[in-house]
């Protein structure tokens, strides 16, 4: 079966995503310890940065294999990209109840929710349906 046009584009999101997530410990780290840290706060941002880091890599460097599994076609990078769209969602959510809320987060919320809801359309599934392996997991 052809890869259908949305899925070229959400494959091209996730590894975008997952790039720019691999060099956002780098600006962490770079501007915590710039001069436009306040005082006594560089220590906390240097901690949560170092701690976030690992984590932070390791979630980037799934979302580029599952860019790259959609853009193959893969069963199991359907499953995971929904995994990690929904997650995202769910920040997304949770940020609206925080303070500094902004219109980024808005339009974020939405487009990950257009992408976890294309992702279940019944022609997107059947794309990375090959058979006996992924039935159980789409159905």
């Amino acid at each position: 079966m052809r890869r259908p046009a949305g899925v070229s584009l959400v494959a091209v999101l996730m590894i975008f995503g997952g790039v720019l997530g691999l060099l956002a410990p780098i600006h962490i780290r770079g501007a915590s310890t710039a001069a436009l840290v306040p005082p006594g706060g560089g220590a906390s941002i240097i901690g949560v940065a170092s701690a976030l880091g690992p984590v932070l890599f390791l979630l980037s460097i799934l979302q580029i294999a599952v860019g790259f599994g959609l853009w193959r076609l893969r069963p199991w990078s359907w499953m995971l990209a929904l995994v990690l769209e929904g997650l995202q969602f769910l920040a997304y959510v949770l940020r609206i109840f925080m303070p500094g809320f902004s219109w980024g987060d808005a339009l974020g919320t939405l487009i990950v929710g257009a992408i976890v809801f294309y992702l279940l359309m019944p022609h997107v599934q059947a794309a990375f349906d090959h058979g006996e392996y992924s039935r159980g997991m789409l159905q």
